[in-house]
């Protein structure tokens, strides 16, 4: 399906041409605003503090973002003076903030423009071939939004005061309760008089929603997937090795999607089925996850989905032996993803991930990097045979 020609509008009120123009005829991109004042104006407009911390003596108001000055300030800045990847990315944080799953697919739409119309030259520019300015907002995207998009309100009980927003946040923290009720009833009923998310509520906050807004907040998600691939594939192509990995934030529009499909559309007695007009696999449950007593290590809540969705090298067991060693180091990656994805509070695959680190590294180097002292490092070496050259390897 055609996102421009079939999905509904989003809701975001600016028009993508406006921002997709051409600054000029002999400069496109127009200027870098890095330091022209304007990226400090978005960050400072941007800037939010947490209401939980304490202050002390010296009590001041909270700084709360202003996401109608980032939006004024990045909207600006893209038709007047700058084609810039970052201040892009920056407006859909602000519109993903001001109009959910609508505003993530609007600014994902137009990154993809800025990224078929103006690759050579829009900003951060490549410098001497070298990608690394690039691909820097790229990695913003997956490690700040990623983080956004699961707190993003998919529906929208009648009901306030009674029900949840059903987040995927949500979801998760109701498949968490479902296996504690069984693994630790004592728990469960602590979490629910403490107002945690169950999986009843979630379906009855669901079923209190407007069928067509949850319509329309499913084709909004497709949307933004499709151009979220979309980004993806300009990035495989447009940097090869050194492009940035979407994944997490992939799964993550994956996980929305399959909500949608299992649990929000026939809560309003419809189904992708009927809005896709065409048969939709059924999803394959995943075996519930033991539940862990520290809720600071433990959250699950992974969907199943259909099995042509599920990642190569996730989607079953491993046969046979690993294959090489670049397999063996892709494999630890795709694991410390799916771990983050699904037990995000839990330190295993930030570790995985400085093991994935290590793939090229010389034990000399290794050696260095995790053993600070001098004289540990020269007990390490004997122990291990190693002779030590204080001076290098």
């Amino acid at each position: 399906m055609s996102a421009a020609a079939t999905y509904p509008p989003s809701p975001v009120p600016v028009d993508l041409a406006s921002l997709l123009l051409p600054i000029s005829d002999d400069r496109p991109c127009g200027e870098s605003l890095r330091y022209a004042g304007t990226y400090d104006l978005i960050q400072t407009a941007r800037r939010s503090e947490r209401a939980d911390l304490p202050q002390g003596v010296w009590k001041t108001d909270v700084k709360t973002a202003d996401w109608d000055e980032v939006e004024s300030l990045c909207v600006d800045a893209l038709i007047g003076s700058t084609k810039d990847i970052q201040i892009a990315l920056w407006l859909t944080e602000a519109w993903l903030s001001r109009y959910g799953l609508g505003g993530f697919r609007h600014g994902l739409e137009l990154i993809r423009g800025l990224c078929e119309s103006f690759w050579a030259d829009v900003h951060p520019e490549i410098r001497d071939g070298d990608v690394e300015y690039r691909v820097a907002p790229f990695v913003w995207l997956a490690e700040n939004l990623s983080g956004s998009i699961i707190h993003v309100p998919l529906a929208a009980p009648r009901r306030r005061d009674e029900f949840p927003p059903c987040s995927l946040v949500d979801w998760q923290t109701a498949m968490r309760l479902e296996t504690m009720q069984v693994q630790a009833p004592d728990t469960y009923e602590r979490e629910v008089e403490d107002g945690k998310v169950t999986r009843e509520r979630f379906e009855a906050a669901a079923a209190d929603s407007p069928q067509p807004l949850i319509i329309d907040r499913f084709w909004q998600a497709r949307a933004a997937s499709d151009a979220l691939n979309a980004i993806d594939d300009i990035l495989d192509r447009e940097c090869s090795k050194e492009a940035p990995s979407l994944r997490r934030l992939k799964n993550l529009m994956r996980d929305i999607l399959s909500l949608f499909e299992m649990v929000l559309l026939p809560a309003v007695g419809t189904s992708t089925k009927a809005l896709l007009k065409k048969p939709t696999p059924a999803p394959a449950p995943r075996p519930v996850p033991e539940y862990e007593p520290e809720p600071s290590m433990s959250h699950t809540g992974a969907l199943p989905f259909p099995d042509d969705d599920v990642e190569p090298g996730l989607s079953a067991p491993i046969s046979g032996a690993v294959s090489g060693r670049a397999q063996a180091y892709r494999l630890l990656a795709e694991v410390a993803d799916y771990l983050e994805r699904t037990e995000p509070h839990s330190p295993t695959p930030y570790v995985l991930r400085r093991l994935v680190g290590w793939e090229n590294k010389p034990i000399f180097e290794l050696m260095r990097e995790l053993v600070q002292s001098p004289e540990a490092l020269v007990g390490l070496h004997q122990v291990l045979g190693i002779p030590f050259n204080p001076y290098g390897e």
